[in-house]
Order: C-alpha cells, then sequence, then structure tokens
C-alpha cells in the first residue's frame, strides 16, 4: 500500500515538473487542452515502470483477515481487541501494561432477595433473631471490633432478618449483654488444668 502511494505522489511531481517547463509553457492553447489527457497517459505510464504492489484479484478488494486472539503484548496478555472499538495508544505503554490493578470494593448494599434468602441461615433454620438477643456468642459474629453493627453486604443477611439483628444487638447492648464500643473477646478453650 504504501508503494502504490510513493508511486502515485512521484508520478505527480513528475508531471508537475514537466508543466513548469518553458517549452510546455509555450504551448499552444489547443496543447494546453489537452495536456489533462497527456497528464494522465504519463501518470498511468509511472504507475507501470514504478512496479506498484500487486492488483487486487478480480472479485473486488483482496479480503486482509486478522485473528485479534493471537495479538499479545509484552507482558504475554491480549489487550481486547474488539471491532469498531478504538484502542488508545496509551494502554499500549509499559506504564499501562505494568499499571496494577485494584480489587473492587464490597457493594454498597446486599445480596438481592434470592441469594440473600440462600445466604442467611436465620430465614434457612427459620429463626427469629429478636429471640436471640440474649445469645452474646451469635450477636458478636455480627458487630465489627469497634461494637457497630455490619452492614447488610457483610451480613448477606434479608432485609427483614438485618433489621431484626439489629435490634436484637441494640437491645443485647442496653441490657449490658455484649460491650457498646468493642467486640467481645471469644475465649473457646478455658480449662482448668
Amino acid at each position: 500500500m504504501l508503494s502504490l502511494t510513493n508511486s502515485i505522489r512521484q508520478s505527480i511531481c513528475q508531471t508537475r515538473s514537466r508543466w513548469q517547463r518553458p517549452l510546455v509553457a509555450a504551448a499552444s492553447a489547443e496543447a494546453r487542452r489537452h495536456n489533462s489527457s497527456l497528464s494522465l497517459d504519463n501518470v498511468t505510464d509511472t504507475l507501470k515502470s514504478q512496479g506498484n504492489a500487486p492488483l487486487p484479484p478480480e472479485g473486488g478488494r483482496p479480503e486482509i483477515r486478522i485473528n485479534y486472539d493471537e495479538i499479545t503484548t509484552f507482558d504475554g496478555t491480549a489487550p481486547h481487541f474488539r471491532r469498531h472499538k478504538f484502542l488508545v495508544p496509551d494502554k499500549l505503554s509499559h506504564k499501562a501494561q505494568t499499571m496494577e490493578t485494584h480489587p473492587r470494593k464490597k457493594p454498597m448494599c446486599g445480596p438481592n432477595a434470592k441469594e440473600s434468602r440462600q445466604l442467611d441461615m436465620f430465614h434457612q433454620l427459620n429463626i427469629d433473631p429478636l429471640q436471640e438477643a440474649l445469645n452474646s456468642r451469635l450477636l458478636t459474629g455480627f458487630v465489627s471490633e469497634m461494637g457497630k453493627i455490619k452492614s447488610r453486604a457483610d451480613t448477606k443477611l434479608t432485609w427483614r432478618n438485618q433489621r431484626r439483628l439489629g435490634k436484637a444487638i441494640r437491645r443485647a447492648k442496653m441490657m449490658g449483654i455484649i460491650p457498646v464500643l468493642s467486640r467481645r473477646t471469644l475465649l473457646y478453650n478455658l480449662r482448668d488444668t
């Protein structure tokens, strides 16, 4: 493709230089009228003599097939080429290729209703969290180290059980069963030896 472009440029430059010669300038008006057709003949002769790129087959343009799956960058990963999508050159730089990706944050709200019903043990075992307000060992798992009630995104409970669990934790704090500003440390293996 580049050789075809270069040969066209060269032939145009040659025809311009012929137009600027004094002999051509002194030619008659009739010759000037036919000059455009003569210059086209010169262009085709020059193109043929330069040996331009091979002509496409008689069915139209040659189809160039690019297998985008085989293209990789210097770290071995594919840059995700897609048809009709532009790729910014900065994405292929060394800095962009070696940049660390940070893990995604947890979602602000919890799972949807179907997922939360599958993950919620209170729902599956048909236990009311308000009835467990005196069970400090159970409630400690739903409280952060600073004593805050964990969000629904962390507990993965249903909306109803999250509300009722929060109410149970607040009741237990007011009754003094669990600490208000910290998490209760669980000591599992305390035996008198």
